[in-house]
């Protein structure tokens, strides 16, 4: 009875050493994701959807946020960027992320009407025919000046979750707009 008694408890006191080297080693692990990757995700935020159009809200209130759908994607430069967008017009701002909130890298946004004088081509890169998606160029005319806006898909979201379902519903809606709007959107398989 004794011999266990002895062994019980033997196996409990195992069983929480054990636990508390777990729970030791992912939170090291934790704190080495967050230092490497903490500009592009974090895993401590609870809603990218929330976070983001929080983010634009504040820094554009001009820009109506009504009805719009968020994603976190990545510029042209491989760094994160906040956008909102509808069939009738997108905004994109470079962001980063700082101590589990969003931050402007620049001061300024891009702004675009998804109308014919504004939106020249759109064109969606994939790699096969059957590969979803991987990168978005907009050639665009902005103030008598044309310029080119290239957004890529990004795995994760903003809060660590998974992004490839929010990016095919950003591709949908482009396709939507070109449909309605009467602009050019090409498929470029590289």
């Amino acid at each position: 009875m004794v011999g266990m008694i002895l062994v019980g408890v033997g196996t409990l006191v195992a069983g929480v050493a054990f636990q508390r080297f777990l729970v030791r080693r992912l939170a090291k692990e934790h704190r080495e994701v967050k230092e490497r990757f903490g500009n592009y995700f974090d895993t401590d935020i609870f809603s990218s959807e929330h976070s983001i159009a929080t983010f634009i809200e504040s820094n554009y209130p001009a820009f109506p946020m009504s009805g719009k759908d968020v994603l976190w994607a990545l510029s042209e430069d491989c760094q994160p960027c906040a956008i909102a967008y509808d069939t009738s017009q997108m905004l994109v701002c470079r962001a980063e992320l700082q101590d589990g909130r969003i931050h402007r890298r620049e001061n300024q946004a891009e702004i675009l009407d998804f109308t014919v004088p504004c939106v020249k081509t759109i064109w969606l890169l994939r790699q096969t025919e059957e590969k979803p998606v991987f990168e978005v160029d907009i050639l665009y005319c902005k103030d008598g000046e044309t310029k080119e806006l290239k957004l890529m898909r990004f795995g994760v979201d903003v809060d660590g979750g998974m992004n490839f379902h929010k990016f095919r519903n950003f591709t949908n809606t482009l396709k939507a707009a070109c449909k309605e709007n009467s602009l050019v959107i090409r498929n470029l398989i590289r």
